[in-house]
């Protein structure tokens, strides 16, 4: 993640990782969020695997772990409401809206130790509540 900040990137771990930290359990896996484009990120590091760039993730190999580094984005059109036929780039608020459930849908920044909680997913988890982000009939 260092990389892509230090490259001017605004970037952040996303999803189940953020979810599972706040429930006091260690991620299996790490996912990070950023502005960066897959051009970008491939340009950064040495070993990716661009088989998904074209829907704006790569894997990153990277002292023995991978992580799946995927740009914000906003779905341009879906066939069946979660399989994007293409994906637009955007910004993290756009990248939330797009997001499952709102206990999913947590960014943080391990560096500045901020979080970023669009959808109230915090509040939710504490109640253990699981939301839908938007309107959940059109969702499933």
């Amino acid at each position: 993640m260092e990389v892509l900040t230090d490259a001017g990137y605004d970037t952040w771990w996303v999803g189940g990782c953020v979810r599972d930290m706040m429930m006091g359990e260690v991620p299996d896996d790490i996912d990070i969020a950023t502005e960066a484009l897959p051009e970008n990120v491939i340009g950064l590091f040495k070993k990716t695997d661009e088989t998904s760039a074209k829907f704006g993730s790569v894997l990153v190999s990277l002292k023995g772990s991978v992580f799946e580094v995927t740009t914000f984005r906003q779905d341009d059109s879906a066939s069946d409401g979660r399989h994007p036929e293409s994906v637009k780039f955007g910004k993290r608020k756009e990248d939330s809206v797009r997001r499952d459930f709102t206990v999913n849908c947590m960014y943080w920044n391990p560096i500045s130790g901020e979080l970023f909680d669009p959808h109230n997913g915090e509040m939710d988890l504490n109640e253990r509540l699981i939301r839908f982000i938007g309107d959940s009939e059109e969702r499933i």
